[in-house]
């Protein structure tokens, strides 16, 4: 039984990336597993632990890397809107200056009081 954490112990994600390995759809796969909406797991029932999304990200950044040599990154499609919102308000404005920021102290003697 593969250590609990890694991406071995999740035995349903890791056959669906095997299955398109080294195909342009393993991304699609790949990028499903860690964009997962809160709430939702894999097949076993359970959430993947920190050290599963890193070894899912170093998978995406090699297949990336794959999809390029090959040339396959040609077909990619731009990148889907994400669960981020748009930034709807409008830019802050900074506050008129006043005349009571400036100096109060004299630094020009340094004998001090």
């Amino acid at each position: 039984m593969p250590a609990k954490g890694w991406l071995e112990a999740y035995p349903a994600a890791l056959s669906r990336i095997e299955a398109l390995w080294p195909s342009i759809q393993v991304l699609d796969v790949i990028e499903a597993s860690i964009f997962r909406r809160p709430g939702t797991s894999d097949a076993e029932g359970e959430p993947f632990d920190p050290e599963a999304y890193r070894e899912l990200l170093l998978l995406f950044s090699i297949a990336r890397e794959v999809a390029v040599s090959t040339g396959a990154d040609k077909h990619l499609e731009a990148p889907r809107a994400t669960a981020m919102l748009p930034d709807t308000m409008p830019p802050l404005t900074p506050p008129p200056p006043s005349p009571r920021l400036g100096l109060d102290i004299d630094l020009s003697d340094p004998s001090g009081p």
